[in-house]
């Protein structure tokens, strides 16, 4: 069992961290995060910095009392046109917020930082653009009535809703469900088995072994924007002969074993491969080939989940 110490009196943290088999201790950090965000607005700072300040902060704390122990801070930081938002208190706040919003962007910086004997080990921000949908005020004053500003809320793990979308709206009242992405927390696949109205998970693969990071990183090798325009190969792949690499591609990233293993952390792509392939037809051919790789990869998957 890992252990590690918690310091957040966050309930959604605290469930995400069992839900994935560490053994937590909770130690609430008690820190002034208004101080901390009004004076480093101050100073310019940025939400994103903001964000890996307050989780930093909460983990140092507590890592400068408990020794030897592994400390975990987080924070996430709301920015909406440059201007910082608190969680609301309030059903007035919460209407006023909801018009802000409305039909507009708005960003989440997500840090999380691991900090053992008052000093920081690791470091991790992530950002997210979400973009509310356009409503009338009737709405979000019945949409805030009808589900209250503190109502009870249930996190469910990113594969879990995966599978759940699919599985509850499928009709189905037995079936199999594969959920393959990039990344969700650590999961990257996970086959699970739906009967009536339970849905159990069976199996669970990790990172860094993932088909939709190696798809993303074919993504980028072929000249486009990882984590967008995967569309784009399959588009390309039409004017290519996947025969070319197929095999080379197959080969090369995973180990041919009966569960998927990459060869390779392709977190931060494959730039590296096959440098020599550069010209637009090599770029047709390689997207072909990712796309046949990813059927051979995905239907292997398939067939062991029937197994």
């Amino acid at each position: 069992m890992r252990n590690i110490i918690l310091a957040s009196a966050s309930g959604i943290r605290l469930k995400i961290l069992n839900d994935f088999g560490f053994n937590v201790k909770v130690e609430v950090a008690n820190v002034d995060e208004d101080e901390i965000k009004n004076s480093l607005l101050t100073e310019k700072f940025s939400s994103f910095d903001i964000s890996r300040a307050l989780a930093e902060t909460k983990a140092k704390k507590i890592s400068s009392k408990i020794y030897d122990q592994i400390i975990l801070g987080a924070d996430q930081v709301l920015d909406f046109e440059g201007n910082i938002y608190n969680k609301p208190e309030n059903m007035e706040l919460a209407m006023n917020l909801m018009k802000r919003l409305n039909g507009k962007e708005h960003s989440l910086f997500s840090s999380i930082c691991l900090s053992k004997n008052g000093s920081t080990i690791w470091m991790h921000t992530e950002q997210v653009v979400l973009k509310m949908k356009q409503f009338s005020d009737n709405f979000i004053k019945d949409y805030l009535k009808k589900y209250q500003l503190f109502a009870p809320v249930e996190i469910m793990q990113h594969h879990h809703s995966h599978a759940a979308a699919g599985y509850y709206t499928s009709g189905f009242s037995d079936a199999t469900v594969i959920v393959i992405d990039s990344i969700g927390e650590f999961e990257t696949l996970t086959v699970w088995q739906g009967q009536g109205n339970d849905l159990k998970r069976v199996y669970t693969q990790n990172y860094p072994d993932s088909v939709g990071l190696w798809f993303s990183a074919m993504t980028q090798r072929i000249g486009l924007k990882p984590n967008e325009e995967e569309y784009i190969l399959m588009g390309m792949a039409a004017y290519g002969d996947p025969s070319r690499y197929a095999s080379s591609i197959i080969e090369e990233f995973f180990d041919g074993g009966a569960i998927l293993k990459l060869r390779h952390n392709l977190h931060r792509g494959c730039m590296w491969w096959r440098p020599e392939l550069c010209s637009q037809q090599d770029m047709y051919d390689i997207a072909a080939a990712t796309k046949n790789s990813l059927i051979i990869v995905t239907g292997k998957q398939i067939g062991r989940a029937h197994v």
